[in-house]
Order: structure tokens, then C-alpha cells, then sequence
């Protein structure tokens, strides 16, 4: 990573966190005088993550992690008081579970994000040494209305058709799709004699072009739901 990258990705992580310390979320009274400052707080800080802007309207999302609890929160960016920022998932303790590929849906009305499992390659995190071991990633699906959060199952890296109900999703290293707006069994789309990932929808939603990896080399490919094919 060259200089100028490190420097935007701390330029962005400090306006995130000026955002999140403006909303006045997951921070803390000033230290009265006499008070010190501990390790404690240094580790528990609230810092935001992951800022996304909804396709329409003045929305945005992202994560919170306060003290070990990772959230999401929604505000409207319009809003000069900040006073409307509120959490949409409501998870609790410091678990080491992590939340990820947040995705707007095109009207705004619900985010789709992973939850679980490592971010940095792949695998399970069980930082509570359970023995039946850490979870596993799921795609899960937020309401922006208050409703209770819904899983839609297993997988990650879940992308949001701009005009399709569905979703298309990595699991075990192929390409799963499943609706948004029923609860039916999702399906495996492609079946990829290589490792399939970084998904990308048609503005449409007629197609969706993905990177099938086969070790020393990939190829781009894109599936058409009229055509039922890949080229």
C-alpha cells in the first residue's frame, strides 16, 4: 500500500469519526477534573466504520463498534442536529463478532450485512473459547422501521440487485442468490469450477459479472437471467 492510499484510508477513518462523535453516539460525559484516563477507556472507545450512503434519499449507515458491541446505525445526513442517528441491529457484549459488507436496498428501506466469522480471510472467530466454536458468516437483513433483524443464511459479500428482489451472496466460494421480500430457500446461481468473488450487478439487474478465480490465474465472467448463461 503506497503512502497516498494509507493516507486516504486514515483520512476517511477520521471523518467517520468525527461524524459519529457529531450524532453524539457512543460517547461518554467529559472527564470531570481529578478523573484519569484509563486503559479501559482508551479500548472502549466508540469508533464507526464501513459509512455508506443509501441510493436514495439522505440517509447513510454504518457500523458502531461501542465497547465491543457492534451495531449499525442509520441517520439522516441532513439532519444539522444529528438528533435522529439510532441503531438498527441491537447486539450486545463484547463478543469479538463481527459485522460487514453493509448494503443498502434500492429503496433504502433495509440494510443487508454479515455478521460472523473472520473478515480477513475467511474462518471463525471464537473469542469466548465456546466448544461448538465461533459462528459461522450469515447474511442477515436489518429494517430500517424498527422490525427485528432477519436471516437470510449462510455466506458474505452480499450484493443488493438495483432493481431485482434478490441478492446475490458468496458461499463456499460460489455464487448463491436469494429473495429479499419472502423467506424462500436460497440457490446456488453459478457452479464455478474455480473461486468465485467480487460480485457486480448490471445497473439493470439483469446480469451480474463476477472473478473466478483458478490459482495462477482468473477469469471475468457474467451471468445473464434472461439467458440463463455465462460468458
Amino acid at each position: 500500500m503506497n503512502r497516498l492510499s494509507r493516507y486516504r484510508i486514515a483520512h476517511a477513518n477520521f471523518l467517520l469519526s468525527v461524524f459519529a462523535v457529531g450524532l453524539g453516539v457512543g460517547g461518554g460525559p467529559a472527564l470531570a477534573k481529578g478523573e484519569q484516563f484509563t486503559i479501559h477507556d482508551v479500548l472502549s472507545a466508540p469508533f464507526p466504520s464501513e459509512l455508506r450512503a443509501a441510493p436514495q434519499g439522505n440517509r447513510v449507515a454504518w457500523i458502531l463498534n461501542d465497547g465491543g458491541s457492534r451495531n449499525i446505525w442509520v441517520a439522516d445526513a441532513t439532519d444539522v442536529n444529528k438528533s435522529n442517528a439510532h441503531p438498527i441491529t441491537t447486539y450486545e457484549g463484547d463478543d469479538g463478532v463481527d459485522i460487514g459488507d453493509i448494503r443498502w436496498s434500492p429503496a433504502a428501506d433495509f440494510v443487508v450485512f454479515t455478521r460472523g466469522g473472520s473478515f480477513e480471510g475467511g474462518g471463525s472467530i471464537n473469542a469466548k473459547s465456546l466448544p461448538e466454536g465461533g459462528p459461522s458468516q450469515e447474511i442477515w437483513v436489518a429494517a430500517i422501521d424498527g422490525h427485528a433483524t432477519r436471516r437470510l443464511g449462510m455466506g458474505h459479500a452480499a450484493e443488493v440487485s438495483p432493481k431485482r428482489d434478490q441478492i446475490a451472496y458468496i458461499l463456499s466460494n460460489q455464487v448463491w442468490v436469494a429473495t429479499l421480500s419472502s423467506p424462500g430457500e436460497p440457490a446456488q446461481l453459478i457452479h464455478d469450477r474455480g473461486q468465485s468473488g467480487s460480485l457486480s450487478w448490471s445497473p439493470d439487474g439483469q446480469r451480474i459479472a463476477f472473478v473466478s478465480t483458478r490459482g495462477d490465474h482468473a477469469f471475468v465472467g457474467v451471468y445473464d437471467f434472461g439467458k440463463h448463461n455465462v460468458v
